[in-house]
């Protein structure tokens, strides 16, 4: 097999997962969900359901693209203009700097909110169960564009080696790394610039 027919291993492919998603959007969506957020439960809940839901949907996706590995699309173009070697290195990157920011939980002496401040947030159970299930809704818009663009490697087909298992591997891995990633980093979010300081940020 030459160069020109290399094709994606599952290492590749979930990095071109992970590339698909992860992108400016977690750096600003925080804020917004939060502002919608009437509780941190509400918060934490909307990012989990979003990414059960982006999974439910990535799964979908992975089970059309193994059945029918058809190529082209959005990777033609980004095969063209990256050796997937350098593509690899620029997700590591990517991955390497939401790590950063959630390096930042094992500095607990930088937290903005201390015990003071979390008392004052205002109990669940001063909102009813409406209340509740509103803000989550509302929080979730936000959350369910920032676990968008795995819709995309519908597009790889035939560019992966073994398509009809390492797209869905490469799928549900690339996924579940995503959730733990942005999951991470909104506790990183919550314990270092704190909640209320979230819903009060600038858009």
């Amino acid at each position: 097999m030459n160069k020109g027919t290399q094709k994606l291993n599952l290492f590749s492919l979930t990095m071109i997962i992970i590339g698909f998603v992860i992108g400016m959007g977690i750096f600003r969506t925080a804020a917004t969900s939060a502002k919608d957020a009437i509780t941190p439960a509400v918060y934490f809940s909307a990012w989990a359901i979003g990414g059960l839901v982006a999974l439910c949907g990535a799964l979908t996706y992975a089970e059309i693209g193994s059945r029918y590995p058809v190529t082209g699309g959005y990777y033609k173009v980004f095969a063209k203009a990256y050796h997937p070697v350098t593509q690899n290195i620029l997700m590591m990157i990517k991955i390497t700097m939401v790590i950063v920011l959630i390096s930042a939980l094992f500095f607990p002496d930088k937290y903005a909110v201390n015990d003071a401040a979390k008392a004052v947030a205002a109990p669940e159970q001063a909102f009813t169960w409406i209340d509740w299930v509103k803000s989550l809704g509302i929080s979730l818009i936000a959350v369910s564009f920032t676990y968008g663009g795995y819709q995309q490697t519908i597009n790889l087909g035939n560019d992966v080696h073994n398509p009809s298992k390492n797209i869905p591997r490469g799928i549900f891995i690339g996924i579940l790394i995503i959730i733990g990633l942005y999951m991470l980093v909104n506790l990183s979010y919550f314990n270092v610039v704190g909640f209320n300081q979230m819903k009060g940020e600038k858009k």
